[in-house]
């Protein structure tokens, strides 16, 4: 709907972990999509991510997600000061940086990603892909605990279109 309000024609589109596949989708539907940049993007994650660190992430870590927000909430407070509405993640000096900035949002965003990672795991796109003709560039790290790099090769066997892999030193983040 931004787009199509804003007159954009053909994108430029960029999805990390979880945000790929809406963009597979609406490049599939709509066809203005000039270039895909995929991070650690996966397509079925109950088959191409590590399962028992999917587990852990959505049944354990979101509980301390929780916690860490409330703490952080807590810090904001004793400094006086407002909690940024939109924490800078973009460029984390390390995954613990990472972390803290994930935590620290309200309790509201924090409970809807306790709903949704859960159900982002059944999602399965290979329909689309095996559809989509937009070129396609996949970064992986080859340190990556929850994606693995061979998402990428299946990913590219399976479109029609121009598809280039790169495997990064790096983990997920």
């Amino acid at each position: 709907q931004i787009l199509k309000q804003e007159s954009i024609e053909k994108p430029v589109l960029a999805g990390h972990s979880y945000g790929f596949m809406p963009i597979v989708d609406y490049a599939v539907c709509s066809k203005n999509v000039s270039t895909i940049i995929g991070i650690c993007g996966s397509y079925k994650f109950s088959e191409t991510t590590n399962s028992v660190g999917c587990w852990l992430f959505n049944n354990v870590l979101r509980y301390f997600e929780f916690a860490g927000s409330a703490g952080m909430w807590f810090y904001h407070k004793l400094k006086g000061e407002e909690r940024d509405k939109s924490p800078d993640q973009s460029s984390p000096t390390s995954e613990f940086n990472l972390w803290t900035s994930i935590i620290d949002t309200s309790f509201e965003k924090v409970r809807a990603r306790m709903i949704a990672g859960p159900e982002i795991h059944k999602w399965d796109i290979t329909m689309q892909l095996k559809e989509l003709e937009t070129p396609m560039l996949l970064i992986y790290g080859n340190k990556d605990v929850m994606v693995y790099p061979r998402a990428g090769r299946e990913i590219k066997e399976m479109t029609k279109g121009e598809t280039y892999i790169s495997i990064l030193p790096g983990k997920h983040s």
